[in-house]
């Protein structure tokens, strides 16, 4: 799609079902926000009781005086066992939101997180709610981005490899079906660079794109789409301060140049 002089190729959106009607009506790549999906997850396994239970003795044993008296006299912060089993719960989702929400985080990043991200075995009653989860965040679109990222190629298991294979020989044409064998084989130009241990995946597949142009830009595209649509709504967000209902005449060009200052 060419729209403002520029080629969009693939949407980033949240899991709204508004957005998800836009992304089957559009003919680009729609991929989900991760960020907003670990979300949806950390939502799904936080029980209301449990919360209020964890609040209520929280409130009762826990007091920012209390702290800092403990720590002027040596002591550490008081950590209540309830404490530290949100923690336990909570810490692998919350690095998950995290890790997406960075502006570098690249899709095939955080499709590998997905993948790798586990409960701890007392929680394992959610496993059903993180497979679902998963199963939302890891589009073929991330999917395929992990299996073309050179560090991780070699981490697709054969469930996904056939769903990725299936996505490629719809996508590729000949040439680009005969150089993802090249790839799949490691030889020639891709020979080389995994032997060099190359796993920067912009460059590696800008460095092969003279010899296999069809599959590098294909690849390229899918390293670029990030991984959430954290940094285009933070940019809304102070935009709002700038262009505000008070400031409602201030022209574009103008108000681009105040949220860059």
């Amino acid at each position: 799609m060419d729209l403002y002089g520029t080629t969009i190729y693939a949407v980033v959106s949240d899991n709204a079902a508004s957005m998800i009607k836009m992304g089957k009506s559009v003919d680009v790549w729609h991929s989900n926000c991760s960020s907003h999906t670990a979300n949806l997850l950390a939502k799904d396994v936080m029980n209301e009781d449990l919360t209020k239970c964890v609040k209520d003795i929280l409130k009762e044993f826990k007091h920012s005086l209390y702290e800092k008296a403990l720590v002027d006299i040596g002591g550490t912060r008081i950590v209540t066992p309830c404490e530290i089993l949100v923690i336990e719960l909570f810490e692998p989702i919350c690095n998950l939101i995290n890790f997406a929400q960075k502006y570098d985080s690249s899709l095939a990043e955080v499709a590998h997180l997905w993948l790798t991200v586990c409960l701890p075995q007392k929680f394992w009653d959610f496993q059903p709610v993180l497979e679902r989860r998963k199963k939302m965040a890891l589009n073929i679109y991330a999917l395929v981005a992990y299996f073309l990222h050179p560090k991780y190629h070699d981490d697709a298991n054969e469930t996904l490899s056939t769903e990725i294979h299936t996505f490629l020989l719809h996508t590729l044409d000949a040439k680009g079906i005969a150089d993802f064998h090249t790839f799949q084989e490691k030889v020639g130009i891709f020979q080389t660079l995994f032997k060099k241990h190359i796993e920067d995946p912009i460059l590696f597949w800008d460095m092969t794109k003279v010899y296999h142009p069809n599959l590098s830009s294909l690849a390229l595209r899918l390293q670029r789409i990030p991984a959430s649509s954290a940094q285009i709504e933070r940019l809304f967000s102070n935009w709002s301060f700038v262009h505000s209902p008070i400031r409602n005449r201030l022209e574009f060009e103008r108000s681009k140049k105040l949220l860059h200052i």
